[in-house]
């Protein structure tokens, strides 16, 4: 969560290149970010790093919400909640991360930032 933190992890590119490496190990083919349509089997690759990365982003969107919600008027938030989006996007792309499991990550973002806290935008619409 470092680099959530705005304390950039000067281990980033090790990070990036470990990532890779998961995926090389069951493809017989560098693996690109654009390269979504081959098929392939990326079982260690999500049992080790993408599922427990995909936890770690939800806990830490659920943690970062509680603490902007009491604080941010709505309008405020969701402007939040969007450069936060953007911002995991680029984490995403700077990670590494093999494409197919983007729309994992972005779901999870957008459910603990905007799905857990429908109640809040319900309250303050009325």
């Amino acid at each position: 969560h470092e680099d959530r933190l705005r304390k950039l992890p000067k281990h980033l590119k090790y990070v990036a290149d470990i990532v890779q490496s998961l995926i090389r190990v069951e493809t017989d083919y560098p693996v690109h970010p654009n390269d979504v349509e081959k098929k392939v089997s990326l079982e260690l690759y999500e049992q080790t790093f993408a599922s427990k990365y995909i936890t770690a982003t939800s806990e830490f969107y659920e943690s970062k919400s509680s603490s902007m919600i009491p604080e941010d008027s709505c309008s405020t938030y969701l402007t939040k909640v969007l450069a936060l989006k953007d911002e995991e996007s680029t984490r995403m792309k700077q990670l590494l991360i093999h494409p197919s499991f983007y729309q994992s990550i972005r779901e999870a973002v957008h459910q603990r930032l905007v799905g857990d806290n429908m109640e809040y935008f319900y309250r303050e619409a009325v």
